[in-house]
């Protein structure tokens, strides 16, 4: 047999289990797979953002039960070695999730999830009165998408941009 092994990583989410989860990288993907850059992971049903710690350690997890990375969202790793090995220090000592220790050291204003930014082009229909655009156009989400066109919406009639996260 003649297959291809894959490039994996171990990942640090904050979510309350021990150590680290390990996910493939595809093929060609950009950004940094290096310690201390971001990864966008599934974990369960949802996505959430991580810290990669390291190459894989977990050569015994057989390659159709890891799960690819969703986005590599950091050109270059976001937290140096020193900020790493801090963090993997405190959650040792106070016996924490390696997670929830990294994603306290993300620095402020670095955004750890999506955003949604509504733009009203001039002469386009106000919301209700006949505007055609797909609820899933907003995000993803039919019903969130409602309800940041509501939240919005006299922002929006006024020519302002408008954000939610």
């Amino acid at each position: 047999m003649n297959q291809k092994i894959p490039r994996c990583v171990d990942v640090a989410v904050p979510v309350p289990v021990r150590g680290t989860l390990t996910y493939t990288v595809p093929e060609g993907m950009p950004g940094s797979t290096e310690p201390g850059a971001r990864a966008v992971v599934p974990v369960g049903r949802r996505l959430v953002t991580g810290i990669i710690v390291s190459g894989a350690r977990g050569a015994g997890v057989e390659p159709e039960r890891l799960k690819d990375i969703a986005e590599l969202p950091d050109d270059a790793p976001l937290l140096s070695p020193d900020i790493l090995s801090l963090a993997a220090w405190a959650s040792r000592y106070y016996v924490a999730p390696e997670g929830s220790m990294f994603a306290a050291t993300i620095p402020p204003g670095v955004a750890r999830h999506s955003e949604i930014m509504v733009l009203r082009q001039a002469g386009a229909a106000a919301p209700g009165n006949g505007g055609s655009a797909h609820p899933r156009a907003l995000g993803g989400d039919p019903a969130r998408a409602g309800s940041a066109e509501r939240a919005c919406e006299s922002e929006v009639r006024d020519g302002a941009a408008c954000r939610s996260g």
